[in-house]
């Protein structure tokens, strides 16, 4: 698909023709005392109005935009994790569940009905929704009262951060209690074996939770969305320049999702976005510069902790390109790219069923070649943030992502800016409490 459009006028247009001269600024500076002076002055002020960088329309928003979001998630990373290490915390390690740890720190009674279980589920209710589930790197929260409680009975050491370290001398006096009896009968009835046996349930009850249940949780999820944002495309090649802003673009997105478990799940999504470009200096629109791209990708989210997400994203999209720019008219192609995608994702704040979700990623773009140019390697950075709100029998969100792609040709070297807004629904595929 191809178009054309009239574009900005560039750096070299704008310059002084040779002859030129500013007879007022002449006509003061002849009233100094040197000649060679005054002719210095001249030479200086034309090589500044000569290298003068020509403002786009759109620099200072885009630029005050991407900050914004930056610095925003930037800020609520670092308060989020410094009002974490005020608090008395433990690390979690693998197979590690909360009636263990308190069995280890002595912190009786556990199961009691304000017992300690009940003490460190209250403590953790905004950073841990389940905390019979615990994932490696979780920092599980203890009550300063049961942290001190628990370091004065020899259990645990607190350092100078408030991390809770549990004492290694008594996985020692285990391990050596262990290679004495391992030779000898066991009693069933034994406390040694009961508790061994608690341990087992608690680990299998553990698993189970984080497999999903047909008859109360949905198995699959469909995501319908509309988007909309503007676009504007830098292409430079070795003589000129050409800067396209775009008018709001719209397009629509579909994504079917299937929970694999608490922790694991799969997609596959699809894109589909119209961008029109017009001319930056009158406003007015070209025939024919309407472009369409699309987008096909499968991916896989894993869950890092109780707040932290990770997705891998493989698929082809369509970009576009501005391979020629001659006498003031750009030519717009599309060209399908295949890439991989890394996002990382952050629950900042919870209230009731209102969440807002932070992101950050990076796009490898592949080359392309066999064509009329060569297309090199390139890279997406983008950031987002998410705001979402669940209902009885269905999910509603809206979504935005501030995104800049980078990516050479043969020809030309070009970036491109995109601010998109989504909003749409999500609707649970199966049976849901």
């Amino acid at each position: 698909m191809k178009s054309s459009l009239k574009t900005l006028p560039t750096s070299k247009d704008c310059a002084p023709q040779k002859g030129e001269y500013n007879f007022k600024k002449e006509s003061f500076l002849l009233n100094f005392s040197s000649l060679d002076l005054s002719l210095s002055l001249i030479r200086k002020a034309q090589s500044k109005r000569k290298f003068k960088k020509v403002s786009k329309p759109t620099d200072g928003f885009f630029s005050m935009l991407r900050k914004f979001l930056i610095y925003s998630l930037i800020l609520s990373f670092t308060l989020d994790s410094h009002s974490m290490a005020l608090n008395y915390y433990y690390m979690i390690k693998k197979n590690d569940n909360a009636s263990t740890l308190l069995y280890r720190a002595k912190l009786r009674p556990i199961y009691a009905k304000s017992g300690t279980l009940f003490l460190l589920r209250k403590e953790n209710a905004k950073h841990i929704p389940n905390i019979d589930l615990l994932f490696p790197g979780d920092r599980l929260f203890f009550p300063k009262t049961l942290a001190l409680k628990a370091q004065h009975e020899g259990a645990v050491q607190i350092t100078q951060r408030n991390e809770i370290i549990f004492n290694d001398r008594l996985k020692i006096k285990q391990k050596a209690t262990n290679r004495t009896l391992a030779n000898e009968p066991r009693d069933p009835n034994s406390p040694d074996t009961q508790s061994q046996k608690t341990a087992k349930e608690v680990q299998q009850k553990v698993k189970s939770l984080e497999l999903i249940n047909p008859e109360t949780q949905a198995q699959s999820e469909l995501e319908i969305s509309l988007e909309t944002g503007y676009s504007r495309l830098d292409s430079s090649l070795s003589s000129a320049s050409a800067v396209l802003l775009s008018r709001p673009t719209l397009g629509a997105n579909l994504k079917w999702q299937q929970n694999w478990s608490q922790s694991m799940s799969s997609f596959i999504r699809w894109n589909y976005n119209s961008i029109s470009f017009q001319d930056t200096s009158s406003g007015t629109v070209i025939g024919g510069n309407k472009q369409t791209t699309s987008l096909m990708a499968v991916g896989l989210n894993h869950r890092l902790s109780q707040t932290l997400w990770g997705t891998l994203e493989l698929g082809t999209r369509e970009e576009i390109f501005a391979p020629s720019y001659v006498t003031g008219t750009a030519t717009l192609e599309t060209k399908p790219i295949p890439y991989a995608r890394v996002l990382i994702s952050k629950k900042l704040l919870e209230v009731n069923k209102l969440n807002l979700t932070g992101a950050l990623g990076v796009s490898y773009l592949l080359g392309l070649s066999g064509t009329s140019y060569n297309v090199s390697p390139g890279a997406e950075y983008f950031t987002q943030l998410k705001v979402s709100h669940k209902f009885k029998r269905l999910s509603i969100f809206a979504l935005g992502e501030y995104a800049e792609t980078s990516q050479k040709t043969s020809l030309t070297n070009q970036t491109r800016k995109d601010f998109r807004t989504q909003f749409g629904l999500i609707i649970p595929l199966g049976k849901e409490e």
